[in-house]
């Protein structure tokens, strides 16, 4: 992505619901992007573009169902990879604020994670959000 794009997302950000933009901001969303980057053995270059994917899939410039395919493409994962990060971030980074993103337009059903649960997978230090 260039300078332009995240500054334009940047901005999209700036206007989302306050439990979004609080929840995908945290300390306790970069330590649960830690953990799944060491579940499943990414890099640091793949483990930074997580937070990216997830800022463009908060503020709508990435569709739902089109997350796996580019999270796969970003992260030169195969399909089942891809599948499997996917769920871990819908369930333990989506999850928690899913109802506020339903709200705001966002089908989360489409990630392939159907309900949030109560709490973001037991990940030491997360904590769920009261939307």
């Amino acid at each position: 992505m260039t300078l332009e794009q995240i500054a334009r997302l940047y901005v999209i950000f700036k206007t989302l619901q306050p439990e979004i933009k609080e929840w995908i901001a945290s300390d306790d969303t970069a330590v649960i992007i830690k953990a799944i980057a060491a579940r499943f053995v990414l890099s640091d270059e793949q483990e930074r573009k997580l937070p990216i994917l997830v800022l463009r899939l908060v503020t709508q410039d990435l569709p739902p169902e089109s997350f796996k395919a580019e999270l796969a493409k970003e992260l030169g994962v195969d399909e089942s990879m891809a599948k499997d990060i996917t769920n871990a971030i819908a369930k333990d980074i989506v999850g928690p604020v899913a109802a506020a993103l339903r709200y705001g337009g966002i089908d989360t059903n489409l990630l392939g994670f159907n309900s949030p649960p109560t709490s973001p997978s037991g990940l030491r230090g997360a904590s769920t959000p009261q939307p």
